[in-house]
């Protein structure tokens, strides 16, 4: 079942503890380690580091069923505090936790997370494990990007391509590239885009190559990093693609406001595939 924002802002704020003013000192006489313990406790460390990511930047799922017989007030706004100002809307540039809790509102990736933390489908409808490396994504005929555009699995490979590609910049590319075949060279510049695993096999059809056996994939490209981008609003806006009345996502809002260091208003996006279930309109 989808669940609506409200819901979604409990469920990620523990992740708040990143903030400066929560952190805990740890003080160490610095033994030396075996080299073997050392790098089995660096890939730990790396995974750990992965999982909070993934937790933090996740789209979350913003449709919900109500019960039969339910009446709604005709306004339905939500106010919250975003902590901070986000320092991007650019879902591949966005780093940190109040820049990606906008962004799930605006872009959704091939799969979503509930309010119990389970993974949903998003754009994607199902999905399969075809090899230990191979995973294939099956995309919904009716998913459109706010301008009323269909989504397709270019998109996606788009997309990935672009977060991963240094030329972007983004400061997870390495982090959540590693994941994907030849996805650290390319994060490198040692290997061009084009060479990543992601393929689109048809229109509606994505698959995804990862560099080892990575069971939690599915839970992975939730991360909107991961997700489609409209590629001639990117190449017609350049950086300004991300403004008011330039922007076009995918996810269950549109962005219709953002006065720095003031507010940010988004609204209900009739072109998201499950816009009817959708209850908050701003």
């Amino acid at each position: 079942t989808r669940k609506v924002q409200p819901l979604q802002c409990c469920t990620f704020r523990p992740l708040l503890i990143c903030n400066p003013g929560c952190q805990t000192v740890v003080r160490t006489t610095n033994p030396v380690w075996p080299q073997k313990t050392r790098n089995t406790m660096q890939l730990r460390t790396h995974l750990t580091a992965i999982a909070a990511l993934t937790l933090a930047f996740t789209g979350a799922s913003l449709a919900a069923e109500l019960p039969a017989g339910t009446q709604l007030h005709p306004t339905q706004t939500f106010v919250r505090s975003n902590g901070s100002e986000p320092e991007s809307m650019d879902p591949a540039v966005a780093e940190t936790v109040p820049a990606n809790q906008i962004l799930r509102d605006l872009f959704e990736g091939l799969t979503a997370t509930d309010t119990t933390g389970k993974t949903v489908p998003g754009v994607a409808e199902s999905w399969k494990q075809t090899n230990p490396t191979t995973w294939v994504f099956k995309l919904r005929t009716n998913a459109k990007f706010s301008n009323g555009d269909p989504i397709t699995a270019d998109d996606f490979v788009y997309g990935i391509r672009r977060f991963v590609d240094p030329k972007t910049a983004s400061p997870y590319a390495a982090t959540f590239g590693v994941f994907l075949q030849n996805g650290l060279e390319v994060a490198q510049g040692k290997k061009p885009p084009s060479e990543l695993g992601v393929k689109a096999l048809d229109k509606h059809t994505l698959e995804l190559k990862t560099q080892d056996p990575t069971p939690f994939m599915a839970e992975l490209v939730a991360n909107t990093q991961l997700g489609p981008v409209h590629k001639a609003t990117v190449e017609k806006w350049g950086k300004d693609w991300v403004k008011p009345g330039n922007m076009v996502g995918n996810g269950a809002y549109v962005l219709k406001e953002w006065k720095v260091n003031n507010r940010i208003v988004v609204e209900k996006n009739p072109q998201y595939w499950d816009a009817a279930n959708v209850r908050l309109t701003k």
